[in-house]
């Protein structure tokens, strides 16, 4: 096996809050989550390597009908480097397709470890999702801003 042409070289939480209704607790519900990502790729200056900062805003509710149990909303970033002899292109793609991917499974455990840390009986675990077609068009964002 061998190492990756990019690195996750730091994360960071920028944001984390949350609300909730203890009323609700025994109740049935249902899970809406909305991802949205920011793209930061920094101009690669001569032998230098490739720079990207990539948000993703996490926002997750839990509720039922219109009430809702859960609100949460984080914002995490990831710092990714990439090899300075690689294409541009090929560190956009690499970013996109795993670096959502791994961000997300970051945060994932951070909400799990954070919610377990303040008393929550059950933590608030992100529920799995395919993510594939959210790849897809962030994806083809990256690439036509390095057309433009």
């Amino acid at each position: 096996m061998k190492e990756s042409y990019i690195q996750l070289i730091s994360d960071r939480i920028k944001k984390f809050s949350f609300e909730f209704d203890d009323t609700l607790i025994n109740e049935p519900f249902q899970p809406e989550l909305k991802i949205e990502a920011i793209q930061k790729f920094k101009e690669k200056i001569a032998n230098t390597p490739y720079n990207c900062i990539l948000g993703l805003n996490i926002k997750l509710i839990f509720k039922k009908g219109r009430k809702h149990l859960l609100k949460l909303e984080m914002h995490i970033e990831g710092e990714f480097m990439g090899h300075p002899e690689m294409e541009e292109y090929e560190f956009r793609v690499l970013v996109i397709n795993s670096g959502i991917i791994n961000l997300f499974q970051i945060a994932r455990a951070k909400i799990l470890s954070i919610s377990s840390q303040f008393g929550f009986t059950q933590p608030i675990y992100l529920p799995l999702m395919d993510i594939t077609d959210f790849i897809k068009e962030e994806r083809e964002k990256a690439l036509k801003n390095l057309e433009e």
